[in-house]
């Protein structure tokens, strides 16, 4: 019955009489308040991780408490408090495996998918100062001289006020592991007329994987699968699959 009692209270099924049962056994009973609480934390730990090995352990665990404690009545308050204990201990180690192992997989993924942009815009021809300095900077851009393509997109929309630039400058800061700077010149090429715009959302997303911020790459995952553009389509989709 007691059991009864505190498996209806996990799942929020208790009817009027069995709430009023079940709070007198808890401030009163204190061999029902060590079995609600295993079975609370026992509760939180399915919720950290729903692998199946992982409930069948906890399963398995659960079962040998029950035999130990028919089998030495005695002892049962005791087994108890050791099962509560174990449970936060495996709970505490999901954490910490979930945290330090998984924290990287973002970035690990940020390495696999991105790759500079080839230049799609801008011709190189050497006819004019202007046209110069393009070469020059797209020279340094393939040639992956980050620095020095840096120096020259810059140099570039300070003059042309051309929000195109800013895509490739953008990547170049992801090249140079400066996602926050990318996403926010990124956002600059998605709101104006370059024709470039609808592309932003893969380097987007590549950006906050590289800060960490899977949510958001997520999102701008998604918009890119629904882009009419074909660009990085596909890898958009394997990467959302990855993600989720």
């Amino acid at each position: 019955m007691k059991d009864k009692l505190i498996e209806k209270y996990l799942f929020n099924t208790l009817n009027d009489e069995e709430t009023k049962l079940f709070l007198e056994l808890k401030n009163n009973d204190a061999e029902f308040r060590e079995a609600l609480e295993y079975q609370e934390n026992l509760k939180q730990v399915c919720k950290i991780e729903d692998d199946l090995q992982f409930k069948k352990m906890i399963a398995s665990f659960e079962e040998a408490i029950k035999k130990e404690n028919n089998r030495n009545p005695l002892n049962h308050s005791f087994y108890y408090k050791m099962a509560v204990a174990a449970v936060l201990v495996i709970s505490l180690g999901f954490f910490i495996t979930t945290f330090f192992f998984k924290k990287e997989e973002p970035k690990a993924l940020f390495a696999t998918y991105f790759e500079v942009s080839k230049n799609v815009s801008y011709p190189i021809v050497r006819s004019s100062p202007e046209e110069n300095q393009l070469t020059t900077a797209f020279i340094a851009y393939e040639n992956k001289d980050f620095t020095q393509a840096l120096t020259l997109f810059e140099a570039y929309f300070e003059e042309t006020k051309d929000t195109t630039i800013l895509y490739y400058q953008a990547n170049v800061l992801l090249a140079s592991d400066k996602p926050e700077q990318a996403i926010e010149l990124l956002n600059i090429v998605e709101h104006s007329s370059s024709n470039l715009s609808s592309r932003t959302h893969w380097y987007k997303a590549l950006a906050y994987l590289k800060s960490n911020k899977q949510a958001e790459a997520i999102l701008e995952l998604e918009i890119a699968v629904k882009n009419q553009e074909e660009f990085k389509k596909v890898e958009a989709q394997n990467l959302l699959k990855q993600l989720n």
